[in-house]
């Protein structure tokens, strides 16, 4: 028996080790190649999307809520069924698992129940006990690819900003439990790994439109913020962290309006005159819209930061004009009268 035993192993060990190949909706391939890139999982070369460390910190940092969270539906409905009909308790789970199975696929249907995509996912050091745990426990009939596609859909239908919480979830605990606890921390991030920042770290916001959460921290009395996929690490440290009523009023701005910009203690409210086709462009483009106070007519009341209020206004050209602060309009000035200048240049050595 011992001389037969051991094959069995290695060839189980084996098939532990295999890419596996995993039939996804296009939708759900869309959500998780566009999360992969916001998440900025690349490869070496920097521009390579490395899909297979996303989905591999995707089910070790989810794979135990799913799997709760699916077992627990299971065994509801296998309940109801073997209350309601006359089957067995085998047939009954059997019943549930599949309908659970197929349930998931509803909010990604392409083109009916449509699985045209695939994603491969192969085990890694830290994915490789989940894949065991979930062979000798979870599949019960079905495959990887079943199993890995209720998973990937659940998380998929989150928010993305809770979706960039899941992923990076350590660091967005540590952070947490610093909050929580009054306590400075050490933060690296993925552009400057080799040096670390001492950080007062205030609270963790979403954006306004719940595309990435943000760090409000204070570095050296400023007060900045850090998008959470960006931190490479988070130590607390044993130093107590404080703020004044002044950064806590700006911090209070900042959730109010736009977390994900840096903003100025000298700036002050901005007005901003559009034109009728300026008003239709700002109902039309919704992506980091900067919030007014007040709106009388086409003229347009800010107290956001003037680095979001030049990012967003200055495709709208000659619709949008900024009445006030100077400094604004100097700097949207500017920004024209440079792209003019290139355009110029470039029209003439093309010509």
């Amino acid at each position: 028996m011992a001389k037969n035993f051991a094959p069995v192993v290695e060839l189980y060990d084996w098939v532990m080790m295999q890419k596996s190949k995993i039939a996804v909706s296009a939708a759900l391939k869309a959500v998780l190649a566009k999360d992969a890139e916001s998440f900025e999982f690349f490869k070496r070369d920097g521009r390579t999307i490395n899909m297979n460390a996303f989905l591999s910190k995707l089910i070790v940092n989810y794979s135990e809520t799913f799997r709760t969270r699916r077992s627990a539906l299971i065994e509801r409905l296998k309940a109801e069924l073997f209350a309601a009909l006359d089957i067995g308790d085998e047939r009954a789970e059997e019943i549930a698992r599949g309908f659970v199975s197929r349930a998931m696929r509803l909010h990604f249907k392409d083109g009916g129940d449509k699985l045209c995509e695939s994603v491969s996912v192969k085990p890694t050091d830290e994915t490789r006990g989940i894949f065991r745990l979930i062979a000798d426990n979870e599949l019960k009939g079905s495959t990887f690819s079943e199993y890995f596609r209720g998973m990937f859909e659940s998380y998929a239908q989150m928010p993305q900003d809770e979706r960039e919480k899941l992923i990076f979830a350590d660091g967005y605990k540590a952070i947490v439990a610093a909050i929580e606890n009054g306590k400075k921390i050490f933060v690296t991030t993925k552009r400057n790994s080799e040096k670390p920042i001492v950080l007062s770290p205030y609270a963790v916001v979403s954006s306004k439109e719940e595309m990435h959460c943000y760090l409000l921290a204070t570095v050296k009395g400023k007060c900045r913020p850090f998008r959470l996929s960006r931190i490479a690490s988070v130590f607390e440290i044993d130093e107590p962290a404080s703020f004044s009523d002044g950064q806590k009023n700006m911090f209070a701005r900042m959730t109010a309006y736009a977390p994900q910009y840096i903003y100025s203690d000298d700036e002050k409210e901005a007005v901003i005159e559009l034109t009728d086709e300026g008003i239709k462009l700002f109902k039309a483009l919704f992506v980091h819209r900067p919030l007014p106070t007040s709106v009388d007519g086409g003229v347009y009341r800010f107290n956001c930061s003037y680095m979001q209020l030049k990012q967003y206004f200055s495709s709208f050209g000659k619709e949008a004009y900024v009445r006030k602060p100077k400094e604004l309009r100097d700097i949207m000035a500017r920004f024209h009268r440079e792209a003019d200048a290139m355009y110029k240049e470039r029209g003439m050595t093309k010509k």
